[in-house]
């Protein structure tokens, strides 16, 4: 919960804005959002899309809406503008806490800066991400998530969409181009089932597409709707709502299958599922398909194969797509130094509901698969990648290549360039990642990698010559994170992962070009060392008595979108010599625009584990005190809000005495944790809330020990865990609603006690660990399907032999 001074402070800060009622429009910290998603600032939009901007007196009380078209770009005494970049942008409504308004199709991609003014009044300025696309799709709750708001029929829908991105023929901001329909390829899943679907844009409100879909055969209430546009997705949807009770598809093994060890759904289609059993001296994997919806399992017959020996599965996943591909064996391949491995010119393609898989030939064998946006597949060898369409197995070369050969091997070359680096003077170790610099790169360099004593700042061209170097700030060299210890017994690693190491902290400002190298001097001072693009490297010292922490291995430098600035862990001592827990007493955080410090405290004199590295989540900054002494557990969390400075201590609920295992839910601005007594989640989940500085128990059910969390499904707000049943009997699938605390236990098939690996019987101060006495541990945990709103998981029964595969779709 919110500490009891914070809440004292925030009802004191709520009482001087009324006090003061503002003339000048005020943003909310994280108040500019897309209008369809509602996803968390920072926010990213399309092109032409439509953006709300929450705060406070930002237009008439009475409120205002455009009437006719184009959209004003301003209306009222004084005038109301937002401007984009500068740009005013077109505007739709407008009340004293909200403005809508359309993103300027003309607005160019990257981090824009939104202000609101009226009259000769501006607001501080707030900054969202402009891409060419960044689809949203409108729920019918106006909040981003459940059912879609759908003004169809039986049989087909129509959905209200945008941010789709350029028009044929183009629309202007601020106009509808009448029977204009998207210029980017739209897909439609519904229920994992592709749907025929154009996205045409509304003749009355600039912004915003109709998106009308036909209802794919077989589609029910419930099923999640996926929009995708180029590599992006839209905010995931329900067609009306499901059922109230999960739906289980329960397939049991045919005689002869083998214990699998990998289990997948495909990325969009959570009931058409990939399955293996343990890699064969053949090289080859027994391989399986799974259609739970005709509850069937078939045997992939032939050889299926990798050329990595340990790798856990053949299947590759396409990419916002139903597919699967896998190579077709068995492997013969021959590894060749710094070359990759080739291992097939036949790959599979494996179709949802095909009774068959395709086979695509390819001119050559290849050395690996990716996979594309809406299903298609990469194949690549050195020099030469092959498009495969998924739906066809139809092959294409790629001219040029396709990013995973010859571009790939020179990719390594030049990193090892850039690990022998000599600057000359006994500087040729590499001391920070490497960061981009137009056409070139930069990099810092020392003498040693552990304490250097000499040091400079490198310009590299592509091909790895020295352009440029710059000298450190006279007295100041840079900090270096110590290496962590060897475990006993353990060897030194070898000389090449040794350099691989970058240890030095750094930030290149790509807006500036300005370059920021961690650093002390010899007095202790900790600071960066600032390289403008011209002039003399100067040094930039931390506030009195506050250090950056370097008692880590990393020491990670977070970038804050929204006040354009960066953070660093901090604390009050200068201490690098390697620790865990190393502790950090705060952050410092540097204005880029300024390019001022500002210290920061966690309140009542708190610590966090550096070493357990600190997060952040959408400009949010988070850490606990764990302890690797008491077996990772805390009892302690804390936030920082990058949006406004403001650190918070978050109790934990009465009953708990620590946590463990954080999950963050960037969707939801959530952090989920196993709330802790004896054993991990014997108390249940602990729901860390960022936005509303509170955390609240999701408690374990009466007849089970504990609770393990699986994952969140944002489109419906579902948390689903894995409960363990008292006596350690079995297991079953838990789903906690996250608006309104309701809980519901899914029942286990008939004959089925354990959904995922059984579980020893865990001992206090011991997490519970899988599999049997006297057998080799395998843990195959249940898997949730965000795309999907599914759960899969192969089955045991009392006798914890595998039984077959479960499939539960959560409504």
């Amino acid at each position: 919960m919110q500490h009891p001074g914070l809440k004292l402070c925030g009802l004191g800060l709520l009482s001087i804005l009324q006090a003061q009622v503002p003339t000048a429009p005020v943003i909310q910290p994280r108040g500019v959002v897309n209008a369809y998603t509602q996803l968390p600032a920072p926010a990213v939009a399309g092109q032409g899309g439509l953006i709300h901007i929450r705060g406070i007196n930002l237009g008439p009380v009475e409120g205002w809406k455009a009437e006719g078209l184009p959209l004003p770009t301003s209306f009222g005494t004084p005038p109301l503008q937002v401007l984009i970049n500068n740009r005013p942008a077109p505007l739709l409504e407008a009340t004293s806490s909200r403005i809508v308004a359309q993103v300027p199709f003309e607005t160019p991609n990257g981090l824009a800066t939104l202000i609101v003014r009226r009259g000769e009044q501006s607001s501080r300025p707030a900054r969202i991400q402009i891409q060419g696309t960044a689809p949203g799709i409108a729920a019918s709750n106006g909040n981003g998530f459940g059912a879609a708001a759908n003004g169809g029929t039986d049989g087909s829908m129509k959905l209200r969409a945008s941010s789709l991105g350029q028009t044929d023929p183009t629309a202007r901001s601020g106009e509808a181009a009448e029977g204009a329909v998207a210029r980017a390829a739209i897909r439609v899943f519904v229920g994992g089932m592709a749907a025929e679907a154009t996205a045409t844009m509304s003749p009355t409100r600039p912004g915003e597409f109709i998106l009308d879909v036909k209802t794919p055969e077989g589609a029910k209430p419930g099923d999640p709707i996926l929009v995708g546009v180029n590599a992006g997705e839209a905010n995931l949807l329900t067609m009306d709502r499901g059922k109230r009770e999960s739906e289980i598809s329960y397939i049991p093994y045919p005689a002869g299958t083998p214990d699998l060890r990998n289990i997948r759904s495909s990325d969009v289609n959570g009931m058409f599922l990939n399955a293996n059993a343990v890699r064969g001296a053949d090289s080859c994997y027994p391989a399986f398909t799974v259609d739970a919806r005709k509850l069937a399992i078939a045997k992939v017959e032939g050889c299926l194969t990798t050329a990595q020996a340990q790798a856990p599965t053949p299947f590759v996943d396409g990419f916002s797509s139903p597919y699967f591909a896998a190579f077709e064996g068995p492997f013969t391949g021959t590894p060749q130094p710094g070359q990759p491995t080739l291992v097939s010119d036949k790959i599979r393609i494996f179709t949802p509901g095909a009774a068959e898989s395709k086979l695509a030939t390819l001119p050559e064998p290849v050395a690996n698969i990716t996979s594309q946006a809406g299903g298609g597949f990469l194949a690549n060898a050195p020099g030469k990648a092959f498009r495969i369409d998924a739906q066809t197995a139809e092959v294409q070369e790629v001219t040029g290549g396709g990013g995973g050969g010859a571009q790939q091997v020179n990719l390594q070359a030049l990193l090892q360039r850039f690990q022998n680096v000599d600057l000359g003077d006994g500087i040729n170790r590499l001391l920070s990642p490497v960061m981009p610099l137009q056409n070139q790169f930069v990099l810092t360099a020392g003498d040693d990698i552990g304490n250097p004593t000499k040091a400079r700042v490198a310009i590299v061209s592509a091909q790895g010559e020295i352009t440029a170097q710059r000298n450190f700030p006279e007295g100041w060299l840079p900090i270096v994170a110590p290496a962590p210890p060897l475990p006993p017994g353990g060897q030194q690693p070898p000389q090449n992962l040794q350099q691989l190491r970058t240890p030095t902290p750094v930030y290149m400002d790509a807006q500036t070009r300005n370059y920021y190298v961690a650093a002390r001097n010899s007095e202790g001072k900790h600071g960066w060392a600032y390289f403008p693009p011209e002039g003399d490297a100067q040094p930039m010292a931390l506030p009195d008595g506050w250090f950056f922490t370097a008692c880590t291995a990393n020491i990670p430098v977070f970038n804050l979108e929204l006040t354009r600035a960066v953070a660093l862990m901090a604390a009050t001592t200068d201490d690098r010599a390697f620790k865990n827990p190393c502790p950090a007493e705060g952050f410092v955080l540097f204005d880029l625009a300024a390019r001022r410090f500002q210290a920061i405290g966690l309140p009542g004199s708190g610590k966090f584990n550096a070493s357990g590295g600190a997060a952040e989540i959408n400009d949010f900054l988070v850490g606990s005190n764990f302890d690797p002494a008491t077996r990772n557990t805390s009892d302690t969390f804390y936030a920082l809000d990058g949006a406004n400075g403001t650190p918070f201590r978050f109790d934990l609920p009465t009953g708990v005495n620590g946590f463990s295992g954080t999950n963050p839910v960037p969707s939801l601005n959530l952090v989920i944790a196993s709330a802790n007594n004896r054993i991990a989640g014997d108390a249940g989940l602990v729901l860390f809330d960022l936005e509303r500085t509170e955390a609240r128990l999701l408690p374990t059910p009466e007849g089970f020990a504990n609770v393990n969390v699986l994952g969140v499904l944002p489109s419906i707000r579902r948390l689903v865990g894995r409960g363990v049943r008292a006596g350690n009997a079995g297991t079953q699938i838990l789903v906690y609603n996250l608006e309104t605390g309701d809980l519901e236990v899914v029942p286990n098939p008939e004959g089925i006690a354990w959904i995922g690996s059984p579980i020893q019987q865990a001992q206090p101060g011991q997490p519970g660990q899988p599999g049997q006495p006297g057998q080799a541990v395998v843990n195959i945990l249940p898997r949730i399907n965000q795309k999907a709103n599914t759960v899969e998981a192969i089955a045991f029964g009392e006798d914890r032999r595998q039984k077959g595969v479960i499939v539960i779709r959560v409504n």
